[in-house]
Order: structure tokens, then sequence, then C-alpha cells
């Protein structure tokens, strides 16, 4: 899911904001110990047992005690919270730390993203329009009204590119891929200001985050969410190695004490509604991220599992392209209709759905990439 060639524009000139440090290796390999862990999670977070399941019948909806829900809200929130913001960080840290001329940057970006992401909306077009042309697999591709192909006017299809469900594009996880977009173009803007007036900048853009938070103001698409994670690649070009050597030092039995207590603060105040939470859940994913790359740090010492989750890495974008809604969603609709929606059963629906999923879109990949490489690599963006 992560462009490991992220370049910003060249420039010449010490006081521009234009950075012109190296990756830093250790950071590099927690990168790569971490992608795939991280989309597995963003798996989770659309397999999460409080969405409705839209059969042909209605919408399923799952009553789950509170020990479930608890367990269900722990890997599709609370833990699954921090994948995409941690792809916002890694991104614009990549982005920030290996500059590039403009024209460069432009012809890299629009193959490595625009691409892929027009081709990925066309591509579940056509299959959306295929699967309701049948009987048979119709109720698996009638996910909501408005995704009905053959009724769709000329604006339907031009919102599929940008705003076509609640304020996401026709494949909704690639809410983040547009505003990665509009980061970059923006970027210019991000790195005048952030290396002209860091402390300030940090500062503005925490606070417009914390006031959307608290409900102060309404800005679009999570484009201030957007802002605040990629701007802080910025600053992690300097500061990553600082971060991760005060990460390690810290002893493990002091940060899980301290993370447990941050946890625990979460899911009570989530779980009774005392106070606008928003902010409290903030700060746990911050915490929550330390926690993964200081986890991460760990696995890139075991050598085997460092070389599997390299491996696995590679097909990151592909599964996060994939999963939904051309698996995810027709494994929950045939499972729901299959497996008792009561007590542990429907811890069995949550992770196996995500094992099944995660499994096909694997697998697929595998065989795509060999059978195919040219298209693989086409749909993902050239990697």
């Amino acid at each position: 899911m992560i462009d490991k060639d992220h370049s910003p524009i060249a420039t010449s000139g010490e006081n521009t904001g234009y950075l012109r440090g190296n990756i830093d290796p250790e950071f590099s390999k927690r990168i790569s110990a971490l992608r795939f862990v991280l989309v597995v999670l963003v798996v989770f977070i659309h397999s999460n047992m409080n969405m409705a399941i839209h059969l042909t019948d209605g919408d399923f909806v799952v009553a789950m005690p509170l020990w479930i829900q608890i367990i269900n809200d722990t890997f599709s929130i609370y833990w699954g919270g921090i994948a995409v913001p941690t792809f916002f960080i890694i991104s614009g840290y990549l982005f920030f730390a290996k500059p590039n001329p403009f024209v460069v940057t432009i012809r890299t970006k629009f193959k490595r993203l625009v691409i892929p992401y027009c081709l990925w909306i066309f591509l579940t077009i056509l299959i959306y329009y295929i699967g309701q042309s049948f009987e048979f697999s119709k109720p698996y591709f009638s996910v909501l009204p408005e995704r009905i192909i053959r009724d769709w006017s000329i604006s339907d299809f031009l919102s599929a590119f940008w705003d076509k469900s609640g304020g996401n594009p026709l494949v909704f996880q690639f809410w983040y891929l547009r505003n990665l977009m509009i980061m970059m173009l923006i970027s210019p803007l991000i790195k005048y200001c952030a290396g002209k007036f860091p402390m300030a900048f940090f500062m503005f853009t925490t606070a417009l985050y914390v006031a959307e938070m608290l409900h102060i103001i309404a800005i679009p698409y999570g484009l201030t969410g957007a802002l605040f994670y990629f701007s802080l690649g910025y600053y992690a070009v300097k500061n990553i190695g600082k971060i991760i050597e005060w990460l390690d030092a810290i002893r493990w039995r002091d940060f899980i004490a301290a993370y447990m207590i941050s946890f625990v603060l979460m899911v009570y105040t989530n779980m009774n509604s005392l106070i606008d939470n928003d902010l409290i859940n903030w700060f746990n994913l911050l915490f929550t991220i330390c926690l993964a790359i200081k986890i991460a740090g760990v696995a890139c010492k075991q050598e085997k599992l460092f070389e599997k989750l390299s491996y696995l890495s590679g097909f990151s974008f592909w599964i996060y392209a994939i999963h939904t809604p051309f698996i995810l969603q027709p494994i929950r609709k045939i499972c729901a209709q299959l497996i008792p929606m009561h007590d542990a059963w429907i811890l069995v629906q949550f992770f196996g759905d995500v094992i099944l999923c995660v499994s096909i879109a694997l697998g697929l990949g595998i065989v795509l990439k060999k059978l195919f490489p040219k298209f693989y690599k086409l749909l993902n963006g050239g990697k």
C-alpha cells in the first residue's frame, strides 16, 4: 500500500523547507515489517460486525454481547484505526525524504497513484454491472441502491471517482488514495510552511485536527486528519531516528502498563458514552502507533519472521485494493447465512471473514503476478 518511491519536488537552497535526508534504514525495515499487518487491520475495519450486512431481503444487524463487542471494536476500531493514519505518516515520510525534479514527481505519482486509482474504479463498475446482470449473482453485487450500475446517470459515473458513498469514491477504501493525491498536490505548501515555521505549522495542523474532533469546524473528506498525519511524515524525516531510539529505550513492562491504562480508559468511555471521547481515542491511537513501531522493531530482529513479512508486504497494495467490495462483501453475506449469528459464533464470522478474505486476495495476487505480471504491475501502480 506504500509507494517506496514517493518523492517531493526538488529545489535548491537550504531555507525552502525541502529536506534532502536519506531514508532511515531502521525505520525502513520497520515499515517493511508493518505494511502487511496494517493492511490486514484495514480488512478488520471493513469486517466490523457493527456494520449491517446487506442482504436481498433487508439489512442484517448483529446483536453482540458486551465481551464480543469489546473484541470486535479492539480489532476493527482501536487497533484497526491506526492503519490509515500510519500509512499517511509513512507516505509523507517517504515522499519528503527523497526529493526529485517536479516532472519526475508528477510522472511517478501519475503511474503509481492516479492510474491504479482510476483502473480499480473502472474495474469495480464493470464487475458490478456484470454481477448485477444475473439473478444468481445480483444479491452479492447490490450493496446499496445507488450501486445499481445500469440505472446510473453521467453524474453518477463521475461521482464514482470522488464522492459516491458517504464521502468516499465507489471503491470506498480509496478515499485514502484520493486524499493522498491531494496532499501531494499541496506538498510544496506543506514543505514551505513546515520548513519555515516548523513549530507554528505543527501547532496549526494539530489545532485544526482537534477543532474538527471537537466539532468546532467541519472539513469534508477527512482532509484535516490527512494533513495532520501526512505532515508528521515531514517531521519524521529529521526525527524518526530519535523517536525510535526513545521508544526502544522504554522498558516493555512500563510501556505496556501505560498503554493498558490508556486502552482501558478509552474502552470505558466508549462503552459508557460518558464524554465526547474523540480526543481520548486520538491519544490512544497515537499511543498504539508507537506500540506498533516498537513491536516492529522486535519483528525485525527475527530473521525468518522479518523475511516473511517483507515478502507479504509486497502484496499490501493489492490486498488493500481488491479486498472490498470484490471479496469481503460476498464472504460476509454468505457466512451470515451459514453461520449462527449469536455468542462466540459472531467471532467465528468476524475472524473467519478476515482470514478468508486475506487468503483469497493473497492467492489471487500471487497467481496474477506469476501469470500476468504486466497486468498485475499496472493494477499495483507499477510495483
